[in-house]
């Protein structure tokens, strides 16, 4: 697989990204709260390749660490040794655009409908600025970076 890595474009890297982002429906998110980091596993879903929705509560430390500091690292992926690393930016959802969001968000985890129209519920978008790609199990590993 490594020279795989090689051979890739960034069209090819960039699918290959969003089709690996697309198996998943759980993700670690990271925030920092007065420079310490805080983490939680959250549901999530996808917009277009690369634009990740996941809701939570207005209550919660995650949501006070975002609307303080948007800047967001991710985890998507940990089973077969292969993981995307994703940092950028998250902006929480606006009001008139709910709607769309929630249905895209639920689409993908219907679990998920328990809390949606619970108050306090909000949803965030990341964009991502940079993007890590790795398997560890080839040696040597198999890893490639995306930056937006």
């Amino acid at each position: 697989m490594p020279g795989l890595q090689l051979r890739m474009t960034v069209d090819e890297k960039r699918k290959f990204v969003a089709d690996f982002i697309r198996l998943h429906t759980l993700m670690v998110v990271s925030s920092l709260w007065d420079g310490k980091p805080q983490s939680a596993v959250v549901a999530f879903s996808q917009k277009g390749d690369f634009e990740l929705i996941f809701g939570t509560f207005n209550t919660t430390r995650k949501y006070r660490n975002l609307k303080g500091n948007p800047s967001i690292s991710v985890v998507i992926g940990w089973d077969d040794n292969k993981t995307i690393q994703y940092e950028g930016t998250a902006e929480e959802v606006a009001k008139k655009d709910m709607d769309e969001y929630r249905r895209i968000h639920l689409e993908r985890n219907p679990g998920s409908a328990l809390y949606a129209d619970r108050e306090g519920q909000r949803y965030f978008k990341l964009t991502p600025r940079w993007i890590r790609y790795t398997d560890i199990l080839p040696d040597p590993e198999f890893s490639f970076e995306l930056a937006f």
